[in-house]
């Protein structure tokens, strides 16, 4: 019985556990956010905070002793002066988990673990990318808007253009020669295949002359 022991065991060993959970800490600051079970998660949740309240201090006992878990120097740099500043103001709870449902292949259950204020979601639950580009007011250009657009004053840019519209011109006139000579073409089948139709029943007459005829001869 695993009476009074904290943390789960993740089907693995000690050191391999520690090893995941560095892993994914890694990722969660570079990325922040990323998708995993969620056990992983919330295992994940604590190692991760603590390491944020640890760069917050800022010193450089702090900046060793995340480097012993993480392992990799640009990670900890990002962690210090990218996302550690941002949660100065808020004493703690610097992650979100979102559960997403099951995996179809081993319907484990998923989740989805980013940092608060810093992943697709900021806390007032719409998407950030969405209010970015409300405030942008970006607009998807349209043919007609492309067409307007000011010809630069280069002679390079005037002179391919140039060319540009010659080729367009020329492509234009070719199908339209095109669609005049296939209304010529298709009177001209009909045509042809009369012609060859009534060939076809002047030589089966002619055939049938001569099967008569030689019908005739041998009787003689």
């Amino acid at each position: 019985m695993r009476h009074r022991v904290k943390g789960r065991k993740l089907s693995r060993t000690a050191a391999h556990r520690d090893a995941t959970l560095s892993s994914l800490a890694q990722a969660l600051f570079m990325e922040d956010r990323i998708v995993t079970t969620v056990a992983k998660a919330k295992e994940l949740r604590p190692y991760a905070e603590k390491l944020i309240t640890r760069a917050r201090q800022g010193d450089l006992h702090s900046r060793r002793e995340a480097l012993k878990e993480l392992k990799q120097r640009q990670v900890v740099d990002r962690l210090f002066h990218d996302v550690a500043p941002s949660f100065v103001g808020r004493p703690g709870g610097y992650t979100r988990i979102v559960k997403l449902g099951y995996r179809k292949s081993d319907a484990a259950e998923l989740a989805l673990i980013e940092l608060v204020g810093r992943g697709m979601q900021d806390e007032g639950g719409k998407s950030s990318r969405a209010k970015s580009t409300k405030k942008a007011g970006t607009k998807k250009t349209t043919g007609r808007s492309r067409a307007k657009a000011p010809a630069s004053t280069e002679p390079g840019v005037e002179a391919a253009a140039v060319v540009q519209d010659e080729a367009v011109e020329s492509t234009v006139e070719t199908k339209v020669e095109a669609k005049a000579k296939k209304p010529a073409a298709a009177k001209a089948e009909p045509e042809k295949k009369e012609e060859k139709a009534k060939k076809s029943k002047r030589g089966g007459l002619l055939s049938r002359r001569r099967k008569k005829g030689e019908d005739a001869a041998d009787a003689e």
